[in-house]
């Protein structure tokens, strides 16, 4: 779970200006309480990154991940896209996010993943930030090509990047189904709601063959389709409001039919 509010998406970012978040309703509260919710029927726990910006507000929708069992992990503070930024905002961005989301936890958070899945070949350098901040592990690599981002070439399973220096950082990319030489999207975000369910299940089952763990990434304001609507252009409003009312029906028979659990399981086992 990527934890946002419904109008800190990129699609709207110039439509509703980050200092005029505060303007809008919080609806992260219901919306992740329902996600909480789905996970409880099917005793799943999972990886909830979280915008630090929604963390530092408070709410007890924060606590109660935690109580749960689930991880949290970082969504970075400002939900800035990666390569936009540059180095030294990133880092500054992420030692940000991490220090109000520990000083919440009261424990280390581990992972990452950047806004819009926005390590790419123009920001590989931002494994460095991450290690050197001593994060454990990524989880924002596409392995798809697409404009904004996407590596098409990277590996569909998990792997770990090499540095310059000689260490290492754990990746867990997104999801993709192999088609010959194009690789289709699944599980994620806007994909999961606009493509056919066949094609997600029949893609974790593919990955389940091989033996490798697949990520399914949403939002919880995807659960929401009685949110407010953005006047964005066309794109970003079709992209963000086609199919929320199927999510959750989507995730429910997702969690029915596979086993999940949160990404530090899997750092953890890297690591032994």
């Amino acid at each position: 779970m990527d934890v946002e509010e419904h109008f800190q998406v990129h699609g709207f970012e110039n439509v509703v200006r980050r200092d005029e978040w505060g303007q809008h309703e919080s609806r992260i509260g219901r919306n992740v309480e329902r996600t909480l919710d789905l996970c409880r029927r099917h005793g799943v726990k999972g990886t909830f990154f979280t915008l630090a910006w929604c963390a530092e507000r408070g709410g007890t929708w924060f606590d109660e991940i935690l109580a749960e069992g689930h991880e949290i992990a970082s969504h970075g503070y400002a939900h800035e896209i990666l390569y936009k930024q540059g180095r030294e905002a990133f880092a500054s961005d992420l030692s940000r996010s991490r220090e109000i989301l520990e000083s919440r936890m009261g424990s280390r958070v581990t992972g990452y993943r950047a806004p819009s899945y926005s390590i790419t070949r123009n920001s590989l350098w931002a494994f460095e930030v991450l290690k050197d901040q001593g994060f454990e592990y990524d989880s924002s690599v596409f392995p798809i090509g697409r404009r904004k981002y996407g590596i098409p070439d990277a590996p569909c399973r998990p792997y770990d990047v090499r540095l310059a220096d000689g260490r290492t950082i754990h990746e867990y990319p997104l999801s993709a189904l192999n088609l010959g030489a194009w690789r289709l999207p699944v599980a994620a975000g806007a994909y999961l709601r606009l493509l056919p369910s066949f094609l997600h299940f029949s893609a974790i089952r593919s990955y389940e063959a091989r033996g490798i763990p697949a990520v399914v990434n949403v939002h919880p304001w995807e659960m929401d389709p009685g949110q407010p609507r953005i006047a964005g252009g066309f794109a970003a409003r079709f992209f963000h409001y086609t199919g929320l009312s199927r999510t959750e029906a989507l995730l429910d028979g997702l969690m029915s039919e596979f086993r999940f659990g949160p990404l530090r399981d899997l750092a953890a086992a890297s690591a032994a």
